[in-house]
């Protein structure tokens, strides 16, 4: 059972069974799991695959969300957006106003609601809901994401090393006085901030794009998966733009690309038809 927040509703829904045998089969033909760090790290990898806990849940965002991984102790959930849980519109649970979004502009951000029991808000839902090629795709990428280090370790190694930098500069600088000391403290911590920041965007950009490619290379059944999510979840935002208004396209692109991602729907797309294409003609 999964509550969801739509607004200021709290929504109960079952996540079906067929979801969970998605994701319960993608997880045992995943190969090369990361081993629990601990007592049974040093045991086989199969015997680490009995104590892995894998939480299946639902999220109302347009695409998927993920927490922790399998080097957690707690384990990985997984956040699938409802388009790719539901099969049509008559699974959705009755809630009004279903669609929240959100956007980001450096640093603020905004929410608009769209009431999908009217006429303008139903035609959303036109191509709204994924194919089985579609989820397979998604569970597939997030498990990717789940089995890798470098979403964790690389923010972290990023922020000491910008930290340290901080404080580094600090200690050099006090022996010239307190003074100018503490005047490098306001004129560095912002500039490691931004600087983060900007390295973070630059990260995110290739992390994603790995997890296209890492997914997509597995099979051509993935590939077509992942082309068949990217133009519906285009195509579902240029109708949420419409439904919008002019006056809110600060919120989505005319192509569908939500402002403001590091690696928006178009770039993604783009990215993995070329990566299709290299993998097609190495295999001739």
């Amino acid at each position: 059972m999964n509550k969801i927040d739509f607004g200021r509703r709290i929504v109960k829904f079952d996540v079906p069974d067929h979801t969970v045998e998605l994701v319960e089969d993608e997880l045992d033909s995943f190969k090369n799991l990361l081993m629990k760090p601990g007592f049974f790290f040093s045991l086989l990898q199969v015997i680490w695959c009995f104590f892995l806990k894998v939480d299946v849940a639902v999220t109302d965002s347009l695409n998927p969300e993920s927490r922790g991984g399998f080097y957690f102790k707690n384990g990985f959930e997984l956040l699938l957006p409802l388009r790719a849980v539901a099969k049509d519109a008559t699974e959705l649970p009755k809630i009004g106003n279903v669609v929240n979004i959100n956007t980001t502009h450096r640093f603020l951000r905004k929410t608009e609601s769209i009431d999908t029991t009217t006429d303008e808000g139903k035609s959303i839902y036109d191509g709204y809901f994924l194919s089985d090629a579609a989820r397979r795709f998604l569970v597939r990428r997030e498990l990717h994401r789940a089995n890798s280090r470098r979403f964790i370790i690389v923010p972290a190694f990023a922020w000491l090393l910008m930290s340290s930098a901080v404080v580094l500069t600090f200690v050099v600088l006090l022996r010239y006085g307190r003074l100018l000391s503490y005047s490098s403290v306001l004129f560095t911590t912002p500039m490691a901030i931004v600087s983060f920041r900007d390295a973070m965007r630059r990260f995110v950009s290739y992390g994603e794009m790995m997890l296209d490619h890492d997914t997509c290379a597995e099979s051509p059944n993935y590939v077509e998966g992942a082309l068949q999510y990217l133009k519906s979840s285009a195509a579902t935002n240029v109708r949420l733009r419409k439904i919008l208004g002019d006056s809110k396209s600060e919120y989505i692109a005319a192509n569908g690309d939500r402002i403001g991602d590091a690696w928006p729907y178009s770039k993604r797309l783009k990215s993995i038809q070329k990566f299709a294409a290299e993998e097609f003609q190495k295999q001739k």
